[in-house]
């Protein structure tokens, strides 16, 4: 019987994504935000949306969708260190 590596290879993807992901939100020009998984390897860019930040906490891009809905948004010089 073959050992299963199923689990490790689990908790290995998911250090990864912890410590390798970004979070890039954009807003749509019919006004509609999205956040996406940025890995580093992605060059954004397009007139049918602008790029309102680059976050390494996926709740803290929630929470700025929020306030840029409500005008409050005050974008920092880099939210990624």
């Amino acid at each position: 019987m073959k050992p299963s590596y199923e689990p490790l290879t689990k908790v290995l993807t998911s250090l990864r994504s912890q410590f390798d992901t970004a979070w890039v939100v954009v807003k749509f020009n019919d006004g509609q935000y999205k956040i996406w998984a940025d890995y580093g390897d992605n060059v954004w860019g397009s007139p049918a949306y602008e790029v309102l930040d680059y976050f390494t906490d996926y709740r803290a891009a929630q929470k700025a969708v929020r306030q840029d809905r409500e005008g409050n948004y005050v974008q920092l010089d880099s939210q990624i260190a």
